[in-house]
C-alpha cells in the first residue's frame, strides 16, 4: 500500500485553505497497473482503479480533475457549462475512477469519451448535444442511397415464409402462415423459429427493406450502405452449423446357443 498526501489552495476562495489528503492501496495479489495505464483504461468496461481515500473540503472542481491529471494521466476538457461550484468530499478506500464518477454526478455533470480526451459538461448540455447528433445521423440515413444486395444463406433458414412473401422495415410477416414451415426450419440455423427475419429486421433503417428468396434460402435486403455492411457482418456470425453428435453402433446376431 502506497501512501500520498497532496494539499492544494483553492485560489478562487480567498483565505481558504484545502487539504487534499489521498492514500492509494492496492492488493498484494493483485497487478499492478500503472498510473498512465490507470489513464488510458478509464471508462472501459470492468476497469476498477486504485483504491483511494479522499478528503476535499471547498474545493473548486477543476482542481480535482487537474489533480487526478497529474497522478492518472488522464486529459480532460472542461466545457463552458460547468459552473464554479465549491465540491466537498470525504471517501474512505474507494476506486479513485467510483470516486470521480459520483464527484461529476453530485454536481449535475457527465463525461463524453472522445478518443483518450474526457470532455466534462453539465447532463443538459450533453443531452441536447445527443439529440443534435441522433439528428444529424437520422439525416444522413435519409439522404443516403439505397443498395440492394443479395445475401445467400448456408446454414441459417431465412424464414418460414414462402419465396413471394416480402417485408419492410416496420412490418412483420404472418406467425401462422408461417409457423409450419418455421417449426421445422429453426432446427437448420439455431436462430429460432423465425429464421434470420426478425433479426435483420431490427437492424434496417426507416427506409430499408428486406426480401426473402425461399427458394434459394437468400435475403434481398435494401438499405444505406452502412447498414447493409453492418447486417452482412451479423449475418457471418449467425450463418454457422450446429455442432453435430456422431453416434456410433454395433449390430449383433446372436442365436440361442450363442455364448461369449
Amino acid at each position: 500500500m502506497t501512501s500520498q498526501i497532496f494539499s492544494l489552495t483553492a485560489a478562487r476562495k480567498a483565505g481558504s485553505l484545502i487539504l487534499l489528503t489521498v492514500l492509494l492501496a492496492m492488493a498484494v495479489f493483485g497487478q499492478k497497473v500503472q498510473p498512465q495505464d490507470q489513464g488510458d483504461n478509464y471508462g472501459k468496461p470492468g476497469f476498477v482503479g486504485e483504491p483511494v481515500n479522499l478528503n476535499v473540503v471547498n474545493a473548486d472542481i477543476r482542481d480535482i480533475l487537474s489533480y487526478i491529471t497529474d497522478q492518472y494521466g488522464i486529459n480532460f476538457v472542461i466545457d463552458r457549462s460547468v459552473k464554479d461550484v465549491p465540491v466537498t468530499v470525504k471517501v474512505n478506500e474507494v476506486p479513485w475512477n467510483y470516486a470521480l464518477d459520483s464527484v461529476l454526478q453530485s454536481q449535475g455533470l457527465g463525461i463524453q469519451v472522445n478518443g483518450n480526451i474526457l470532455r466534462v459538461a453539465d447532463n443538459k448540455t450533453l443531452a441536447e448535444e445527443g439529440e443534435l447528433y441522433r439528428a444529424k445521423q437520422n439525416n444522413v440515413l435519409d439522404t443516403s442511397p439505397l443498395v440492394t444486395e443479395l445475401i445467400r444463406l448456408n446454414y441459417a433458414m431465412a424464414s418460414g415464409a414462402s419465396a413471394s412473401q416480402s417485408t419492410t422495415a416496420g412490418t412483420s410477416v404472418d406467425s401462422q402462415a408461417t409457423s409450419a414451415a418455421s417449426s421445422g426450419s429453426s432446427q437448420a440455423g439455431g436462430v429460432g423459429g423465425d429464421g434470420l427475419l426478425p433479426i435483420i429486421k431490427r437492424r434496417l433503417s426507416r427506409r430499408g427493406s428486406i426480401e426473402i428468396d425461399a427458394r434459394s434460402n437468400s435475403l434481398i435486403v435494401t438499405d444505406v450502405r452502412s447498414n447493409i455492411d453492418a447486417i452482412k457482418q451479423l449475418i457471418d456470425i449467425l450463418d454457422q452449423p450446429e455442432p453435430q453428435v456422431e453416434i456410433e453402433a454395433r449390430i449383433v446376431v446372436a442365436t440361442r446357443n450363442f455364448s461369449r
